[in-house]
């Protein structure tokens, strides 16, 4: 009987396992077709081809279509870059100038040659500016052509010499325990050369290029955002997000948002946003004890007693359960109440870019606003400004995030950012470490203190920097791993910002980890830069690593493989069975970071290391082809985000153009150089000038939404957002068809031509009361509000008065009889 159980509950269990992973394919990005008024038609998704265009990618998901089309600009970049450093390369690599040999001075005035046991030099160092051995800081004279003077001592040292009486095994370099018959190492200054200044000229031509290819980038992903914004008509077209910093709380009363909003336009919908947040976040957590309950109970049912959920924990769920109903009754006594953020959807796109535009505040206004020197902009509603955005899809706002407060989210973000630092420098320590065992072994070796030892004396070198490069790969993986999970912490308001910060905490801790603690252990010791196992070697290891290692455990997912395999035989219910095999969103944040991470470490190794721009363009080409499958074959969709991830970028790169230069004179020893102080500030200032007339909006760099037009064409709210021709009952008809429901995505299981889209996700786990005072509070106006034609107090006339009035219809706005 026993073992008829087993089977049974075997055969469950790999049902259930079925129906999740065609759950889990059901999930993953689609191509959709549109109706006449490009609005996406449910039940007609189909798998992306893999060489599917950027376009179409950005018309089901913006986020990903700029992703991808922004990379191949990333490439673009290196390519220049390389391009303009093959002359660096080539001039280094014609240097030679690193010595198998160094000259012996016996205590007689006598002059030897030795030779040197142990391997010089490689193909990367050959192609550094150390090989030209000009620098006294950084210039290492076990490698470079260099002058031994050997010591004057008390009683000959013939002890040491050899049956030929070899002088140079007489007196070795001096270091360790041998103080005595042994001479000191120095550079020979007159056999160092001078690097061209031309290389010098170079770097600030790349400077150059940089600015101007972050001006490009900038346009590229401003007319794609505003292509794939015309795309596909949605609510966020007529709807903008209204917020106050008044932090008195109220009873709702949208009535005065019609009457206010209305001097912009006709107003299809205004709703206040009630503070929900903490009581999302209890009902969230009901519904996951209660899913665990009844996974316990179904487990007891099909195991017995041998399942680890024995009777008594059962219990303790249901007292659990019991508590958190109790807690959630008590909330329908509490009034609802608002705070200072609502909704506005207008009947047409144009009156909600009147809004946006009577708000429009430039970044030097907002600091004379901050500094109190001018008002800010715009009407004021009730006697507070206003700060007035273009609403984010509805999909990405966190409602649960909405009443909490500043002080909460500062500190929440603190120490978020706090955890991931703890982890940059726990592996920073493993550097610091790394690098003075890596010098012992060099000392030990261009001493002489392995001669005769039978194998290559650079394989502990080569190897100690490949496990430099290797912890700082695992530094950075660790790093994601825990900055993902601390970001819902920090309590975002919209999943746009969240990604976006998290694109930035992940590209700083990247650069950090993999470039600015590096350089700051080897510069220690500035002599070991350009020496076997140093920065210069480490550089190469870093940048192979970190450009294909993440990329590779992307595809194979070992961790989460071997995790569905070992957990799905034991699990009993059908919700925890599709919540192991569901697939983990496209992060755009980490994809960003990356690509920013191999962009930033070429760019900032290359003073030292100018074939690095070589390995960016080899490493963002594989990136592109492991992104694109991973995003169409492996993981969901990610969130309808906006282009903020692609500004906050842009943002972070434009501020690696210094750093470069900053580098190269303090921590690369450039600051020495003949030539170089002139082209050292004038980057600075060329970069701080193209970096003010890009904050100041110059070469049409600011993106107005309020000047955009998304393609309604005059189309009405009521329109643009009805009941669509394929009918949810159409929907079930052909999915049952095709083999069942199970296949149903987030998408399908809504009927998305709702007016009122832009209201909270409400759990069933929710008292009734509450749920219908929600319900009815977000409930849309059946009518439109007309508009008001007398201006407000402080609103500019081209936002109000005649230009309130309803625009003709333009050819996509015909109202189709049979909707």
């Amino acid at each position: 009987m026993a073992d008829v159980d087993a089977r049974e509950g075997a055969e469950d269990a790999t049902d259930r396992r079925r129906r999740a992973l065609r759950r889990a394919e059901a999930m993953k990005l689609k191509r959709y077709q549109h109706d006449g008024h490009r609005r996406r038609i449910p039940g007609t998704g189909a798998p992306f081809p893999l060489r599917a265009k950027t376009e179409a990618l950005g018309v089901e998901c913006p986020g990903l279509g700029l992703y991808f089309a922004s990379l191949p600009l990333y490439v673009a970049v290196l390519v220049l870059l390389g391009l303009l450093a093959t002359y660096n390369v080539v001039n280094n690599y014609r240097a030679d100038n690193f010595s198998h040999t160094y000259q012996l001075r016996d205590m007689d005035e006598g002059k030897h040659t030795c030779q040197r046991d142990y391997a010089v030099a490689n193909f990367v160092l050959r192609g550094t500016l150390g090989n030209f051995c000009d620098d006294v800081e950084t210039s290492d004279p076990f490698y470079c052509p260099a002058t031994c003077t050997a010591r004057p001592q008390s009683t000959p040292c013939v002890e040491q010499e050899d049956e030929q009486g070899d002088p140079c095994h007489a007196s070795p370099p001096c270091g360790g325990d041998r103080q005595t018959c042994c001479c000191d190492m120095e550079l020979d200054r007159t056999k160092t050369k001078t690097p061209n200044n031309a290389q010098y000229w170079i770097m600030y031509a790349s400077l150059c290029v940089y600015c101007a290819w972050l001006v490009l980038l900038f346009h590229v992903e401003k007319r794609k955002a505003a292509r794939y914004r015309a795309s596909l008509v949605s609510p966020v077209d007529y709807t903008v997000l209204v917020q106050t910093r008044s932090k008195r709380k109220r009873q709702p009363n949208n009535r005065n948002l019609y009457e206010f909003f209305s001097h912009y336009g006709p107003v299809a919908n205004a709703t206040l946003v009630l503070q929900l947040g903490k009581l999302l976040e209890k009902a969230k957590r009901l519904h996951e004890l209660e899913i665990q309950h009844q996974e316990a109970a179904s487990a007891i049912r099909e195991r017995s007693a041998c399942w680890r959920y024995q009777r008594h924990g059962i219990e303790k769920l249901a007292r659990r359960i019991l508590k958190m109903k109790e807690r959630l009754d008590r909330e329908e006594a509490v009034p609802l109440l608002c705070k200072g953020m609502a909704f506005v959807s207008f009947d047409q796109e144009y009156h909600a870019n009147n809004c946006i535009w009577d708000h429009r505040i430039t970044f030097w206004e907002s600091i004379l606003v901050h500094l109190g020197r001018m008002e800010k902009p715009g009407a004021k509603y009730e006697g507070q400004p206003l700060e007035v955005t273009q609403a984010p899809d509805p999909s990405d706002f966190r409602w649960e995030n909405s009443d909490v407060t500043k002080a909460s989210l500062l500190r929440r973000r603190l120490l978020s950012f706090g955890v991931v630092g703890l982890i940059i420098a726990g592996g920073s320590v493993g550097q610091f470490y790394l690098e003075s065992w890596g010098t012992d072994i060099r000392l030990e070796i261009n001493e002489g203190f392995r001669e005769g030892s039978g194998y290559d004396d650079s394989m502990p070198l080569y190897g100690l920097s490949f496990v430099s490069g290797l912890v700082v790969v695992i530094g950075n993986m660790v790093a994601t791993w825990a900055a993902i999970r601390l970001t819902p912490y920090e309590r975002w308001l919209t999943k746009t910002a969240e990604e976006s910060w998290l694109a930035v905490k992940l590209s700083l801790a990247y650069l950090l980890n993999a470039a600015i603690m590096p350089m700051l252990a080897a510069n220690r010791r500035p002599e070991s830069i350009y020496a076997s196992g140093g920065l210069a070697e480490l550089a190469v290891f870093v940048q192979v690593l970190n450009a294909f290692m993440p990329d590779l455990y992307s595809i194979v997912q070992p961790d989460t493989r071997l995790y569905q395999e070992l957990r799905w035989r034991w699990i009993s219910t059908q919700e925890k069975m599709n919540e192991l095999f569901e697939p983990d969103k496209f992060k755009l944040s980490v994809h960003y970071a990356s690509i920013v991470k191999t962009l930033g470490l070429a760019y900032l190794y290359a003073p030292i290391l100018p074939i690095g721009y070589y390995i960016g363009v080899i490493g963002l080409c594989f990136t592109y082809c492991v992104d694109r499958y991973v995003a169409l074959r492996l993981t969901r969709m990610p969130w309808r985000l906006e282009d903020q991830i692609g500004k906050y970028t842009r943002t972070s790169l434009w501020l690696l153009a210094p750093l470069q230069f900053i580098l190269a004179h303090f921590v690369y020893r450039f600051k020495d150089q003949s030539g170089w102080p002139l082209i050292f500030w004038l980057g600075i200032a060329t970069w701080a000038a193209t970096g003010a007339l890009y904050l100041g909006g110059a070469f049409g760099v600011a993106r107005d939404r309020g000047l955009e037009d998304s393609g309604t064409h005059g189309l009405k709210y009521d329109h643009a957002t009805h009941d669509l021709v394929l009918t949810w009952e159409a929907l079930v008809k052909e999915k049952t068809a095709a083999g069942g429901l199970d296949g149903l995505t987030d998408f399908e299981r809504i009927v998305v031509s709702h007016n009122d889209l832009y209201t909270p996700p409400l759990p069933a786990t929710l008292p009734q009361q509450l749920t219908k005072s929600v319900i009815a509070h977000y409930q849309p106006n059946k009518v439109v509000y007309p508009q008001n034609e007398t201006l407000l107090p402080g609103q500019r006339p081209e936002t109000g008065g005649p230009h309130s009035r309803p625009v003709p219809v333009g050819d996509h706005s015909e109202v189709i009889e049979e909707l």
